[in-house]
């Protein structure tokens, strides 16, 4: 019986430790995910900005009646930078959902 209860505490220390490092693992992840939505964060809001520039841009060319084709180039510019914008919105939310069916697999494995 002593020895049974020696065996059960090693499984419980075994399985104590390798939780201790599955929650490192995920705190790491998750500064990962964090260092990554800050550097996405700083890359949209420059995106946003240029794209807000450019729309200032059109927005002067038709006060100022320029050319109707200029006019064009520039919303065809805006529309491009809009394109571009969803597309990495797109990219960022697949890898954030990627890197949380990780986490979450991980932590089922834990279970």
């Amino acid at each position: 019986m002593k020895s049974n209860l020696e065996e059960g505490m090693v499984i419980l220390n075994g399985s104590h430790k390798n939780l201790g490092e599955k929650h490192d693992i995920i705190k790491e992840e998750t500064f990962g995910v964090e260092k990554n939505i800050s550097k996405m964060s700083i890359a949209m809001s420059e995106k946003m900005s240029n794209l807000h520039n450019i729309a200032d841009d059109v927005g002067k060319m038709v006060e100022t009646s320029l050319d109707q084709r200029e006019l064009l180039d520039k919303q065809s510019l805006a529309l491009n930078g809009l394109q571009s914008i969803i597309k990495f919105q797109s990219q960022a939310l697949d890898e954030s959902m990627a890197i949380k069916a990780a986490v979450e697999a991980a932590s089922m494995t834990d279970g």
